[in-house]
């Protein structure tokens, strides 16, 4: 081991999507501890020479050589991405430096640990090669320095294990940090419940290798629930003095909702119809992030949804859409609101303004009334006809789709004790907003006697446009009777010659 001075500054890269920043959080180091037995390093922020406090909490450095260290945020770290940049001064010591995360334990400065662990070694070592590990630890921490620690070897016994998920090392110590005073790193940290990727840039890794790409059913049976473990991200040493971490940022998802938080989603539908309309949610946050959460549903019985289910789970720049249908059964307007949630501080609210149309019958006979047709001599005529005005009041607005306020009359019926005696003349038609279609009825009995019916009118109303909607119906009555025909007048009252025709003529008749 060589004893000398590490640099690493982390330095937060402003990415964009779409024209806008991603949304990056500032770490503020003062808020972070140590997690580890208080001897195994000193944690002092901003270089002040006091353990634990800074003035500004900007930057830390980890000043002893010894064992294994850990300097943990209080914040949970997942779905997330870290970027940034560290160097390396000349003549450093050659040991590990790196991360965890998905920190479970140790929350204080106690010796149990439950957390994956990336470490780095510089060079090859007592059994330790050069290179990059990555692994679960579970167990208790150790106070051994150097070589004898179980950190060293990552070695599982009867305190502490070891479950690698991966390693990347070469002993031609190809992969150990460089510190000739030039070389700036780069790193990249992709944690999702899901995945695990960590890249790295710069000197020998040229613009990015990636050095872990480790999904979570590659590593079956290691975790309870199947995935990564939401946790707290901290900086670990071990055996390694003098190193300085500064700039800590990390990028978050971000939801975007389309129409947007505390917008409105209009609903336009004829009553008895639908009108269906969506919810696009998309990560707009930084590479490497995942937003999780679910669509929430509305409150009042003319809207439902979603029709998708709820749950999302959206890489950066990824989208979903949740659709939501207005299902009116009277006229009006109405108004709901449904919230967006997820993993993201905050949510986003959709409100929901929706207006319900729709054609109003009307009839110079009331429904229920009767038409009467009278009574009628079927020695003058064989029928006799009525009339009935079907008109469409609605006042409603249909904003140019008359679809939305036609009336249609789609067929008719008549029945009760003498439907044939009566009949529709009139073909049956769609009224638009405002207009009166009149119909022709006919009495056309067949023979003496009094007559009834129902006529039953079906209509749109209510309905999809053609739809089944409202029936109106009507009572139908007439009579009919045989008269004797036309009055005659008496052969006296007519010339001789006229009266001898009539007489001729009631004889033919009455023959």
């Amino acid at each position: 081991m060589r004893f000398g001075y590490w640099y690493v500054l982390i330095v937060a890269f402003c990415l964009s999507f779409g024209g806008a920043a991603f949304a990056q959080t500032s770490v503020n180091l003062n808020t972070w501890t140590e997690r580890t037995n208080n001897s195994n390093g000193f944690w002092d922020v901003d270089d002040n020479g006091v353990e634990g406090s800074g003035p500004n909490g900007d930057f830390v450095v980890q000043e002893v050589n010894n064992a294994a260290t850990i300097f943990a945020s209080p914040d949970n770290f997942i779905n997330t991405q870290v970027n940034g940049s560290f160097s390396v001064e000349p003549n450093s010591d050659d040991d590990f430096i790196g991360f965890v995360f998905g920190l479970q334990a140790p929350t204080t400065n106690t010796t149990d640990i439950d957390t994956l662990l990336f470490d780095w070694k510089q060079g090859n070592q007592s059994g330790a090669t050069s290179g990059f590990r990555l692994a679960y630890v579970t167990g208790t921490i150790d106070n051994a320095n150097g070589t004898s620690s179980d950190f060293w070897q990552h070695s599982s016994d009867a305190d502490t294990t070891f479950q690698t998920l991966a390693t990347n090392t070469n002993s031609d110590e190809s992969l150990g940090w460089l510190d000739d005073g030039t070389t700036v790193y780069n790193f990249t940290l992709d944690y999702t419940t899901t995945n695990i990727t960590i890249t790295m840039a710069g000197g020998q890794f040229g613009m990015g290798t990636e050095i872990f790409n480790v999904d979570a059913a590659d590593v079956p049976g290691i975790f309870p629930s199947g995935m990564f473990p939401d946790g707290q991200f901290g900086f670990y040493n071990l055996s390694q003095s003098d190193v300085t971490y500064q700039g800590f940022t990390r990028t978050e998802p971000a939801l975007t909702t389309d129409p947007e938080n505390a917008s409105t989603l209009e609903f336009l539908a004829r009553v008895g119809d639908s009108d269906s309309e969506a919810i696009n949610v998309a990560n707009t946050g930084g590479a490497g992030t995942t937003l999780t959460g679910s669509a929430g549903a509305p409150t009042m019985v003319e809207f439902s949804g979603p029709a998708e289910a709820p749950g999302f789970i959206l890489s950066s720049g990824q989208s979903t859409d949740y659709t939501y249908t207005f299902n009116p059964t009277s006229r009006g307007s109405f108004s709901d609101s449904v919230e967006i949630m997820s993993n993201e501080d905050g949510s986003s609210f959709v409100n929901f303004e929706a207006t319900a149309v729709g054609p109003e019958f009307d009839s110079s006979v009331d429904p229920g009334e009767t038409i009467d047709f009278g009574n009628i001599d079927l020695d003058l005529v064989s029928m006799s006809t009525m009339t009935l005005d079907i008109s469409n009041i609605t006042l409603d607005e249909n904003f140019g789709d008359d679809d939305l306020t036609t009336l249609t009359l789609n067929d008719f019926n008549i029945t009760g004790a003498n439907p044939g005696a009566f009949d529709l003349l009139t073909a049956l038609d769609a009224i638009l907003k405002g207009d009166t279609l009149t119909l022709t009825l006919k009495f056309a009995p067949g023979a003496a006697g009094s007559f009834n019916a129902v006529l039953t009118l079906l209509t749109d109303e209510g309905a999809a446009l053609g739809g089944d909607g409202a029936d109106y119906s009507w009572n139908l009555i007439g009579s009919a009777f045989n008269g004797g025909g036309p009055v005659v007048p008496t052969p006296a009252a007519l010339p001789a010659g006229l009266a001898l025709l009539g007489l001729t003529a009631l004889k033919r008749r009455r023959g």
